[in-house]
Formats: C-alpha cells, sequence, structure tokens
C-alpha cells in the first residue's frame, strides 16, 4: 500500500472541514481512495494481512457519515467484483475475506470498531451472490483463547433489528449454530447471552424454531450451563428470564423434580456472592438443605474436580496487562477498547479455578446464612398478614356480638321478625360468608405454625391473603349492613337508649 493512500486516509492538515469530509481537500481524497478500491480488491492484503475494507475499517480518519458512504462505496464495489456463478463468487468472497496476521475477518473489524450497519449491509448484500454458503467465520475461535466474532456479535449488538438481520442469514447458513459452540470454549449462543448480558439476543433466539430450553443446560468447558452463567457473570436480567424458561411447567418450581438443580444453582450463587440470584432462587423454592458435603465431593469428581471462582477477580484490571498469558496473544496496543473488553470478559466468565475444602465450607455457610435471613425476612412477612387477619376476625366477632345483642331486643317485641323472608336471607348470608372467611383462613394460615415449609405454602397459598382480605371486608360491610337497620328498628320504637 503506498504512502499516498496512506496519506489520504488521515486527515490532511490544509483540511478546511476539520475531518468531516465535505472540503475539497477530503474530497479528492475520497475520489482517490475510490479509484485504489477498484484494483486488486480480491486479492490485495497488507503487510499485517488485511484486505482493502479492512484497512478502510480501521484507519480512516474522518466524519461518521463521509466514513459510512467510503465503507459501502468498497463494499458496492466487491460486489461488482462477484459477478461470476455462485461457485466462482464464493471462491472469490474467500479469498477476499481471508483472516489477517491476527487472526480476525472483516466481520472483527466490523464490530471492533462498531459499524454494525455497515455489517449489517455488508453481510446482506454478499450473502447474495453467493446464495447464502458463506458463514463469515462468525463461530471461528481466531481472536485468541477461544473468542469467535459471535462473542464481538453478543457484546456490541443490541438492537433488535440489527441482530434479526445478520443472524437470520448466517442461520440460513449454518442453522446448527443454535446447538453447538460457537467459540474455543464450548459455549453456546445461550452462554454468551450470558457473558455479556444481552437480553435482545436471548429473546431472538427464544423465537426461533430450534430453541429449546434444554439448550440453556449444555455445559460449556467450564461445566456450567448458560443460566449457571448468568449467575457467576451477576447478569441478573438475563438469569431471571432463563430460570422462567427452565421452570415452565414446574408450577412448585425446583420442588420436587429439579431438588438437585437448585442446589447446583445455590452452590455458584453462593461462592460468587450473587445475593439477588440467591433470593430468586430462593423464591422460586430452590432448597439448600440436603447439599451435604459428601454430594459436592462426589459432584466434583464428575467435572473434574473443579467448580468455577465465581468471585474470579472481576475486577482485575491487570487482565488487561496480561493478554499474552490469558487471551494467547500478546496486547499490541492497537486494538480498540470494545476488542480488548470482550477479550477480558469472555477469560473471566470462563475462569476456572480449584476450589479447595475450605472454599466450599465457606460457600455453604454463606449459602446457609442467606437462606435463614431469606426466611425469617418470609417469616414476619407471613406473621404481619396473620395479623391483619386477625384484626379483622376480631372485628367481625365485635360487630356479630353488636348485632346479636340488637337482635335479642328486637325477638322481644318482634318475635316474628326473624321469619320475614328479607331477614331470613340476610342472615344466612352472613353467616355463610362468616363460615367462609373463617375456613379461608385456616386453610391459608395453616394454625399459625410458620415453620420453613409452611411458610412458602402460605405465601403461594390458594386462596390468596388478598382473597381473604376481600373475603373479610365484604362480611364486615354485610354485618354493618345488618346493625344499621337494627338500630334504625330499635330507633323507630323509642329504644334510642338501646342502641350504641
Amino acid at each position: 500500500m503506498g504512502q499516498d493512500v496512506l496519506s489520504r486516509l488521515k486527515v490532511s492538515d490544509d483540511c478546511k472541514c476539520r475531518g468531516f469530509g465535505n472540503c475539497d481537500i477530503c474530497l479528492e481524497d475520497k475520489n482517490k481512495l475510490s479509484e485504489w478500491m477498484k484494483s486488486d480488491l480480491v486479492d490485495f492484503k497488507d503487510n499485517v494481512g488485511r484486505n482493502k475494507l479492512m484497512v478502510l475499517v480501521g484507519e480512516l480518519e474522518r466524519g461518521v457519515e463521509f466514513k459510512k458512504s467510503i465503507i459501502r462505496g468498497c463494499v458496492d464495489c466487491l460486489l461488482d467484483k462477484l459477478s461470476g456463478d455462485e461457485y466462482s463468487n464464493l471462491s472469490d468472497l474467500t479469498l477476499f475475506d481471508e483472516k489477517d496476521y491476527e487472526g480476525r475477518r472483516v466481520i472483527s473489524h466490523m464490530l471492533t470498531i462498531g459499524m454494525v450497519e455497515e455489517l449489517r449491509y455488508f453481510i446482506e448484500s454478499v450473502s447474495d451472490k453467493v446464495h447464502y454458503r458463506y458463514d463469515f467465520g462468525i463461530t471461528n475461535p481466531s481472536l485468541g483463547d477461544g473468542v469467535s466474532p459471535f462473542c464481538l456479535l453478543a457484546n456490541i449488538v443490541r438492537k433488535k433489528g440489527d441482530l434479526t438481520g445478520i443472524l437470520e442469514i448466517i442461520l440460513k447458513v449454518n442453522p446448527s449454530i443454535m446447538n453447538l459452540a460457537v467459540d474455543g470454549k464450548g459455549n453456546t449462543v445461550y452462554h454468551l447471552c450470558s457473558t455479556y448480558g444481552n437480553s435482545t439476543l436471548f429473546e431472538y433466539l427464544k423465537g426461533l424454531t430450534g430453541y429449546s430450553k434444554e439448550l440453556l443446560r449444555v455445559n460449556n468447558k467450564s461445566f456450567l450451563g448458560a443460566t449457571a452463567l448468568s449467575i457467576k457473570c451477576f447478569e441478573n436480567n438475563i438469569f431471571r428470564s432463563m430460570l422462567k424458561e427452565e421452570l415452565q411447567n414446574e408450577p412448585k418450581g425446583f420442588k420436587p423434580n429439579l431438588k438437585e438443580y437448585g442446589r447446583e444453582l445455590l452452590l455458584i450463587a453462593a461462592n460468587s456472592g450473587n445475593d439477588m440470584a440467591m433470593k430468586v432462587l430462593f423464591e422460586n423454592g430452590a432448597n439448600p438443605k440436603g447439599a451435604i458435603k459428601a454430594r459436592v465431593w462426589e459432584k466434583t469428581k464428575t467435572v473434574g474436580k473443579f467448580l468455577v471462582d465465581v468471585v474470579a477477580n472481576v475486577g482485575d484490571t491487570s487482565s488487561f496487562y496480561a493478554s499474552a498469558y490469558l487471551f494467547g496473544v500478546a496486547y499490541k496496543g492497537n486494538l480498540a477498547s470494545t476488542i480488548v473488553g470482550s477479550f477480558r470478559k469472555h477469560f473471566l466468565s470462563n475462569k476456572l479455578v480449584l476450589m479447595t475444602e475450605k472454599d466450599i465450607k465457606f460457600a455453604f455457610k454463606y449459602l446457609d446464612s442467606h437462606y435463614e435471613s431469606f426466611h425469617k425476612a418470609l417469616k414476619a412477612i407471613c406473621e404481619g398478614k396473620y395479623e391483619s387477619y386477625k384484626e379483622v376476625l376480631e372485628k367481625v366477632e365485635n360487630l356479630s356480638k353488636r348485632l346479636e345483642d340488637y337482635h335479642g331486643h328486637i325477638r322481644k317485641r318482634h318475635p316474628h321478625f326473624f321469619g320475614l323472608q328479607g331477614v331470613k336471607k340476610e342472615k344466612e348470608k352472613e353467616e355463610e360468608r362468616r363460615a367462609e372467611f373463617i375456613l379461608m383462613g385456616e386453610k391459608i394460615f395453616l394454625d399459625g405454625n410458620f415453620s420453613e415449609e409452611n411458610v412458602n405454602k402460605i405465601l403461594n397459598s390458594e386462596p390468596s391473603f388478598e382473597e381473604l382480605l376481600e373475603c373479610g371486608s365484604g362480611l364486615v360491610e354485610i354485618i354493618e349492613n345488618s346493625i344499621e337497620r337494627a338500630e334504625n328498628l330499635l330507633k323507630s320504637h323509642g329504644l334510642d337508649n338501646l342502641v350504641g
């Protein structure tokens, strides 16, 4: 690549538009670069293995719109070159998009600097030329330590339209991407949702024909399913979504069919200090009891005696500078911060640390203390609701006693009063509602026994506490109306002294 081309990629000292690209100097640079793009486009590689599109993406210094027009112009030139049948076009495209010396293709270069719209245009345009036979190396773990372009995609692309536009084409070429590893660490697309907290990607994947919630439990090389990994990465929004999927058709949560799985997730949450994840697991019936040390040791044997250290030095900035150790490639200082961030997050989410007996004991202690606190809070909620129920019940009993006193006075003066049809129906309705209210209370509050097992039953009871209060309010209203009629009757007979 000549010095003349290199100079035109940079903003000239004579530029009059501060690099926006609309002065005569920049327009002349644009014309020269357009001429350069047209020649030897398919075969060209610079001294670090980049094709011309990669060079423009990485080196062109101009305003956003100017740069977009140049990039699209280069893609259009490539489309003109792909003028043969689909097989010759595929051969030319494969040659054009060979990896550079750092193992990156066009898709990685564009994602690195966030050129999502241009990437989408590139993928959609050239795919049509090769009848959707090229996958752009999106799952090729070529970026060091198992990181693939799909990792960058999951980290950077968040808009539904962009994800849909790109992935619909990729899935035409490689539909198995739904259930196979997409990087060198055994991560599926669902693991990447967890690693990078990409809810949009997860929602998109759930809508595809090949989706199954069973894929959320496929383990990567760190022995973690996607749901477990979301706990480790503190991506709790994704965790809630994935857990909801996994517990479909499980009205009792982890009870009784998924007890061991619930304990496994709890151990990961405890070891990470992810209190929110533990709370969500508790709310869905996960119970640490029974996950004794012997079972944990047995579990570690099946996964190579490794458990994940989910504390994992998440804030360890040294990972930026130890890239030769972490990523398998030395950090040369010319990678954009986005790709370094993706590398770092990918490494940390896949990091394995051997847990000692002390580590496991600590995890259990942490788990037990939070489980105890969680149930103390639930017990306090139940006790508060029980007190509210007893207050309503006491009010009902006091009102009923008052009404019965009034009725006693009325019987003395009107023996046939309670034989009247309207009065009889009203009294029957009151007695029926009262019996219903007391029965509902007994069913919900289990005689005021707030054991660990009963607390969960109370909070998830049918009928609910809200329905109980509604029944109680209706009963109070019925009795108060009866009291008002009885008082009016007594007053009409000059017995005001008996009212009150």
